[in-house]
């Protein structure tokens, strides 16, 4: 998992203006019940709006897929080089060298050697890759 203060920044700030929203929207509630809902509201938010945005600023996802060749839980990875749309990361246990694309209209385009995936969604987490080769 890639962590920065960037994403952090950006976190914090989908969620607290989506509750801030939320509270002035909703009619009052009991509190466990308002809790529940604007809690709820600021998650949903979040991974909406941080879809969205980071893929206007090009920015790559949190979370990296399992390496396929040594199906390692805690996918320690080196980044080898980093240009919009593609990643090519290595991992650390087995070496192997994979490829991330992160835009689906330029997947099919680029041509590789090595193992690839492509994004699915939500692009802000990357919690979902598809294995192209």
């Amino acid at each position: 998992m890639r962590f920065r203060l960037l994403d952090l920044t950006i976190g914090i700030t989908i969620v607290s203006m989506a509750i801030l929203i939320s509270i002035h929207l909703l009619p009052p509630l009991h509190p466990t019940v308002a809790f529940i809902v604007h809690v709820t509201v600021g998650l949903v938010c979040y991974v909406v709006v941080s879809s969205v945005l980071y893929r206007r600023l090009h920015l790559f996802p949190l979370l990296l897929p399992r390496c396929p060749n040594c199906h390692d839980s805690n996918r320690h990875f080196h980044c080898l080089s980093q240009k919009w749309p593609t990643e090519q990361i290595r991992c650390a246990i087995c070496q192997s060298v994979i490829e991330l694309c992160v835009d689906p209209a330029s997947s099919g385009s680029l041509e590789s050697n090595g193992l690839r995936f492509q994004l699915l969604w939500p692009y802000s987490f990357g919690g979902r890759w598809r294995r192209l080769q």
